[in-house]
């Protein structure tokens, strides 16, 4: 859909205008060395001609609110702008307004500097931005670092599903700050979870962008199709969605984790004069006290190729003094960000404030866990809460005697250790610091997993719940994870086939018991390395509680918040998804045990999500392995997952295997 193209390169527009600027927008320098004067005279007039060009834009646009950056204004309704119009405007100040509604057809352009393209191009033959149609020509072939993230609920299925579920779920009344920190983490889990800064986002961000590029052969991509989103895509989506459930909320230049050129923030605002800044990276859904930069009368930065002109604050009636006002600010802004935006700054009276239509409480929360440089108080949120000492969940760490280190996840570090007398496994989580309402769901985690019992589910013992020792206690399995034993050199030696079978029918009894619960659990991470192994071979499944609490990483192979290897289709592409997923992922299981191969060991993890999600590749079911076990494997496989067989119907087809074992090996002694 998006990707449809034919090879037009030579008369693109786009492609016409990068001709004398590079993909940054940086002016290529091609004639001799110049004195300091005459770049600084030159550089005046293009200067002066761009603030011109810009201004003389501004008077004929039919948007009453562009190159106006006041940030904390309402602005100016503007019902009748185009998609083109507002994807111009906020190309140029990144700001948009409580009343502007972000229409199908945004874009948002990346590689490109909108004040180069307003220097190189002509308007009347090329716009004051690039089309859709002159991006939608443009070769991802081409050396040229353009990416376009789309915005459009009628052409994007993740963005309009996502727009269906919250529009089916709103049926309660939930307080306004409640909604604000719900819907900042779906944007975080949709868009590549927490970070402490942008930079690994950055790099993310790039590897997944190329894969949906070289699969689609487009620059141009959904904003639903994106995995893993900078801050400017989770500003604009969070708008997006604050828009459907009635949030207001409007978006500033400007964000505490980056510095790029291209940065953006969001603000909500509760009542009349109590606006607050909404974290969508590091500590998602925290609010805080927006500073000065974003809430107040100082200029914005921004970017420039051409000496970085400053802009001040300027309705386009003004036109004609615009060009003075560019010049007039020669202090570069530095954006400043309160400590307080770690964590929540409302008032208590906030908490009885005005209340949004929309009741999610339960929808997409997957618990992420984040780390800051102080401990909030999260005794604040003890144990008592949900009476854990009644159910004799809580594990004093003093009575906790760690002797080996065992494991190392992103998750924490797993230890061997001694609790009255028993064996068990310490998990010592990463993350100390739990903001008061993720470390209730936390505890809320612990007490399911607690009641769970299944000899083939890793049994779960208790909770340290008090930071800096937040640990997971279980029972210790001495043979440790499945992956580590397939891979021993003698694995085929020491598990015959039928113990292998054995060895997934019993991941199929474990799961059957977590997807048979009401409501059920879904496992969502289910791989090997989270099957664990007892002395006598018995399989259990462990993590199925840990992995909700995880960010949607799944870009990274090393990562436990998802492993591309052996994640469904659906799921690397972030559409919505269900326990068929966790058969998709028992597939990839079951053709480990009978390969005793590792999956995609020749691929990196974006090459798996781009054969995987989008080219509906699978992995090779070599010719020796049992027909009926290759056929359950591509059974679990299928793209429509709801086609995919239940984990009961597994059972019964791996207990019709295990017989046939039985008979073939009767037969085999029959003299």
């Amino acid at each position: 859909m998006y990707g449809d193209h034919t090879d037009t390169r030579s008369t693109s527009p786009v492609a016409s205008s990068v001709k004398d600027f590079d993909v940054l927008g940086h002016y290529k320098e091609t004639g001799s060395f110049r004195s300091w004067a005459q770049k600084t005279a030159e550089s005046y007039q293009l200067q002066l001609a761009l603030a011109l060009r810009l201004s003389a834009q501004a008077a004929r646009a039919d948007d009453p609110n562009f190159l106006d950056f006041k940030s904390s204004d309402w602005g100016t309704p503007s019902p009748s702008a185009s998609a083109e119009a507002m994807s111009h405007r906020f190309w140029v100040n990144g700001c948009l307004s409580y009343f502007d509604r972000i229409p199908d057809g945004f874009y948002l352009i990346h590689g490109m500097d909108p004040y180069a393209w307003t220097l190189s191009t002509d308007e009347q033959d090329s716009g004051r931005v690039p089309s859709f149609e002159s991006l939608k020509v443009v070769d991802p072939r081409d050396d040229m670092s353009i990416k376009v993230v789309l915005i459009d609920k009628s052409r994007d299925p993740g963005l309009k599903e996502l727009q269906n579920r919250l529009i089916i779920l709103s049926g309660g009344w939930i307080p306004i700050e409640e909604m604000a920190d719900q819907l900042a983490i779906i944007v975080c889990n949709q868009l590549g979870g927490a970070a402490s800064t942008e930079e690994n986002l950055g790099a993310r961000w790039g590897e997944s962008f190329e894969v949906l590029k070289d699969c689609r052969g487009s620059v141009i991509q959904p904003i639903g199709s994106l995995s893993v989103g900078l801050c400017v895509h989770r500003a604009l989506m969070f708008k997006v969605l604050a828009d459907i459930v009635n949030l207001p909320c409007r978006i500033a230049k400007g964000c505490k984790y980056c510095r790029r050129d291209v940065s953006a923030s969001c603000l909500v605002q509760f009542s009349p004069g109590r606006e607050y800044l909404v974290d969508l990276i590091g500590m998602p859904g925290a609010l805080s006290q927006p500073d000065s930069s974003l809430n107040g009368t100082s200029s914005i930065l921004v970017s420039s190729p051409l000496c970085h002109p400053r802009f001040k604050q300027a309705r386009a009636e003004n036109s004609s003094m615009l060009a003075k006002l560019y010049f007039s600010d020669c202090q570069p802004l530095h954006l400043q960000f309160d400590d307080a935006s770690s964590g929540t700054a409302f008032n208590e009276d906030d908490k009885t404030g005005s209340k949004v239509s929309g009741h999610m409480s339960d929808f997409d929360r997957k618990n992420i866990v984040h780390t800051t440089s102080e401990y909030h108080d999260s005794k604040s949120v003890s144990s008592s809460i949900l009476n854990l000492d009644e159910e004799d969940l809580v594990i004093p760490w003093s009575e906790l005697v760690l002797k080996e280190k065992i494991g190392k996840g992103s998750f924490g570090t797993v230890y061997y250790a001694s609790w009255r007398s028993s064996d068990v496994a310490v998990k010592i989580l990463i993350e100390q610091d739990f903001h008061a309402e993720r470390f209730k769901e936390f505890l809320r985690e612990v007490a399911t997993m607690k009641r769970l019992r299944h000899p083939n589910i890793v049994l779960f013992m208790g909770a340290v719940t008090q930071p800096p020792n937040l640990s997971i206690v279980t029972e210790y399995l001495s043979r440790g994870s499945l992956y580590t034993l397939l891979k021993m050199p003698d694995a085929g030696v020491i598990l015959d086939e039928k113990r292998r079978i054995n060895m997934a029918y019993d991941v199929a009894k474990g799961m059957n018991y977590l997807h048979q619960l009401r409501p059920p659990i879904v496992h969502r991470d289910l791989k090997s390395p989270n099957l664990l192994v007892d002395a006598a071979y018995t399989v259990k499944v462990g993590d199925f509680g840990l992995s909700r609490l995880k960010a949607n990483t799944f870009l990274s192979s090393k990562t436990a918040a998802g492993t591309p290897e052996w994640m469904a289709p659906e799921v690397l592409r972030n559409e919505p998804s269900d326990e068929k997923s966790d058969i998709y992922s028992f597939g990839v299981i079951l053709w480990e045990l009978v390969t005793l191969q590792q999956p995609w060991r020749n691929l990196n993890a974006p090459q798996v999500v781009g054969a995987v999600g989008f080219k509906g590749e699978r992995l090779e079911i070599p010719n020796t392995v049992n027909r009926e076990v290759a056929a359950l494997i591509e059974a679990c496989w299928v793209s429509e997952p709801r086609k995919r067989p239940s984990f009961s119907q597994i059972m019964k087809s791996l207990q019709q295997v295990l017989i046939n074992f039985k008979t073939q090996r009767a037969r085999a002694h029959i003299p």
